[in-house]
């Protein structure tokens, strides 16, 4: 079966779980995300199914919502821990033509993201990294 065939057939499913309300057929399909490096893709993905996604927090300015992750009005972030255990930054905008990524990123990275988006409950597994980071 060509990709092209595997995304229509894909499409189907989720369209008749979203009008059927039918939990098993979209639990049999997961969401397959691509990884990359340095902007190029790696070969390697994750189950965005699987994962636990936490989103950037933002602050009103007056005039816009900026991103805590990013400073931008327009740049954002996410991050996913995967089933794996793996942390994963994707990195999207809204700028036009800008290519999205999802990066493997280390733990000690993954706690600066969560302190800086001011996140109250921190993943125990990086609650030694985030206090590290402690001046």
């Amino acid at each position: 079966m060509s990709p092209e065939q595997i995304l229509k057939l894909r499409h189907k499913y989720l369209h008749e779980c979203r009008h059927q309300n039918n939990h098993s057929l979209k639990s049999i399909i997961m969401k397959k995300i691509a990884l990359s490096e340095n902007g190029v893709k790696t070969g390697k993905f994750f189950d965005s199914d699987k994962a636990t996604q936490y989103k950037e927090d933002t602050y009103y300015n007056g005039n816009n919502h900026i991103s805590k992750s990013t400073g931008s009005q327009w740049n954002h972030e996410a991050l996913y821990r995967t089933a794996s255990g793996k942390w994963v930054l994707n990195c999207y905008s809204q700028y036009q033509g800008t290519i999205e990524t999802y990066e493997i990123i280390s733990p000690a990275t993954a706690a600066r993201w969560f302190v800086k988006n001011e996140y109250e409950d921190i993943p125990k597994e990086l609650q030694e990294e985030t206090s590290s980071l402690e001046v």
